[in-house]
C-alpha cells in the first residue's frame, strides 16, 4: 500500500516522521510531505504574526503573501497527489491544506484520514474540518463525544504514543540516572504548574522549558530550554519525570510526556486525566496525583523507595513497548480506514 503523509509545522513533523517508517516497518510505501507555504523558495507564515496585525500596510502586504502561498500549496499537493496515486493519505492536524483540496482527493479515489491530536480547547476547527475526511482521529474521549453528539460519524479515538524508544535496555538505564526530579514543559500562561512544582522544589527538582521560568519563583530550578533527542535524553536520566496536563477540565486524553518519559524509561507521577488512567494503572504503570500535597508526599515516598520506583517504571516501560507505540497507532490507523 502507498501512503503520503501530509504535515506542516515542527510538531506535526515529530510525529510525521515515526509514523512513516512505522507504516514502513508493517510492510508499506511510506513518504511524507511538507507543506509549507512559500514563494520563490521562501517559506510564508501560517498566518499573520502578532506584531504587524496593527499595521496596516504590513498585515495588507502579508496577507495577500499568505493567499497567494496558500493557493501555490494547494495546487503542489493536488499535483503530487494525482501523479503518485496513493492508496491513503494521512493528514496530521492539516490548518494549512484547504477543506476543497482535501474534497478534491477524496473525489479523485484517494482515502483521506486525519489525525488531530489537539483536545477540547480546539473543537471549532475539528468541527470544521472532520466532515471532510473518511476517518477522523482525536485524542480524546469528550472530543469524540461532542462531535458525535453533532451527527459525525467518521470520528475515532486515538490517543498519542511513544515515537521513539531508547536501544538501550531496561536495565542498563535502570542503573544510570543523574535526576532526582524533572519536569519539561512551558510556564507561558499555565501558572498552576509553577504553583504544583512549588510543593517539590526541595526534592532536587529541575525544571526545562521556556525562557518565562526564568523570570519565575522557581528560577533557580530552571536548567534552560531543549528539545527532541536532547529532551528524551533528560527522560531517561531521570528517576521521577513530573507531569502536569494543562488545565483545562474538558480536555481528558493524554499528552505526550508521559509516553515519551516512559519509553525513555523514567517513572511518571502525573496529575490525574481520565483517558491516561484508561491506559496506564496507579501505582503499577504509573502514579497519579490529585494536589500538590498529595505530589509532594509521592515524591518523596518514591525517592526514598527505589526497589517500588524501579517496579513502576519497568512496568511502564514495557506496558508503553507493548501497547503505545507509534507502530501501535498505525496500524489502528490502518484498521479504522479499511475496515
Amino acid at each position: 500500500m502507498k501512503i503520503i503523509i501530509a504535515t506542516h509545522d515542527t510538531k506535526e513533523q515529530a510525529i510525521s516522521k515515526p509514523l512513516a517508517d512505522a507504516f514502513k516497518s508493517l510492510g508499506h510505501h511510506a513518504e511524507v510531505l511538507f507543506t509549507y507555504y512559500s514563494l520563490f523558495n521562501i517559506k510564508i507564515p501560517y498566518q499573520i504574526p502578532q506584531k504587524f496585525v496593527n499595521n496596516y500596510l504590513a498585515s495588507f502586504l502579508l496577507g495577500s503573501l499568505i493567499k497567494l502561498a496558500r493557493a501555490k500549496l494547494q495546487s503542489k499537493v493536488l499535483k503530487i497527489i494525482k501523479n503518485s496515486k496513493p492508496d491513503l493519505f494521512v493528514v496530521i492536524k492539516g490548518k494549512h491544506l484547504s477543506v476543497r483540496t482535501v474534497d478534491e482527493i477524496r473525489r479523485n479515489g484517494v482515502k483521506a484520514v486525519n489525525w488531530f491530536p489537539d483536545g477540547m480547547w480546539n473543537i471549532g476547527t475539528l468541527k470544521r474540518f472532520a466532515s471532510h475526511y473518511d476517518q477522523f482521529f482525536v485524542m480524546d474521549h469528550n472530543s469524540k463525544k461532542a462531535l458525535e453528539s453533532e451527527g459525525f460519524k467518521n470520528i475515532c479515538y486515538l490517543p498519542m504514543a511513544a515515537f521513539k524508544s531508547d536501544s538501550q535496555s531496561i536495565r542498563d538505564i535502570l542503573e544510570n540516572k543523574e535526576h532526582d526530579i524533572a519536569f519539561i514543559g512551558t510556564l507561558a500562561s499555565h501558572h498552576e504548574r509553577e504553583e504544583v512544582l512549588a510543593e517539590i522544589k526541595n526534592f532536587n527538582l529541575k525544571i526545562w522549558g521556556t525562557p518565562e521560568w526564568a523570570d519565575s519563583s522557581l528560577k533557580e530550578f530552571y536548567q534552560g530550554q531543549i528539545r527532541g533527542q536532547a529532551m528524551l535524553d533528560i527522560y531517561k536520566k531521570s528517576k521521577i519525570v513530573v507531569n502536569i496536563h494543562v488545565k483545562d477540565d474538558l480536555t481528558q486524553g493524554p499528552n505526550l510526556r508521559s509516553f515519551e518519559a516512559m519509553i525513555s524509561g523514567a517513572m511518571v507521577v502525573s496529575d490525574y486525566k481520565e483517558g491516561l488512567a484508561e491506559l496506564f494503572l496507579d501505582r503499577e504503570d504509573i502514579v497519579y496525583f490529585h494536589n500538590a500535597t498529595e505530589l509532594s508526599s509521592l515524591v518523596e515516598h518514591y525517592l526514598h523507595n527505589r526497589e517500588e520506583r524501579e517496579r513502576i517504571t519497568r512496568n511502564g516501560y514495557n506496558k508503553v513497548l507493548s501497547e503505545h507505540t507509534i507502530r501501535d497507532r498505525a496500524k489502528e490507523i490502518l484498521k479504522n480506514s479499511f475496515n
